[in-house]
């Protein structure tokens, strides 16, 4: 996550990271939802090492689903 912070400067936070089915986020977007499922798996008591299995629709939920696991 804190690469994506980074690579993400005050200037691009607005633009299109993802778009899918009519559906888009910003990068500020899905650094939001990325850090919430993040949040939500620490929640649940998963952290570094424990495994995580994702079944998501396609959409642009999946890759903020996949970022916020790959950063615990």
């Amino acid at each position: 996550m804190e690469l994506l912070r980074k690579l993400t400067d005050i200037d691009r936070r607005e633009l299109t990271a993802l778009r899918f089915a009519g559906e888009e986020l910003s990068y500020s977007q899905l650094i939001c939802r990325s850090a919430g499922f993040q949040d939500a798996l620490r929640g649940l008591g998963l952290g570094p090492g424990d495994r995580v299995g994702l079944a998501l629709p396609h959409g642009v939920a999946a890759p903020a689903a996949l970022l916020g696991t790959w950063a615990l």
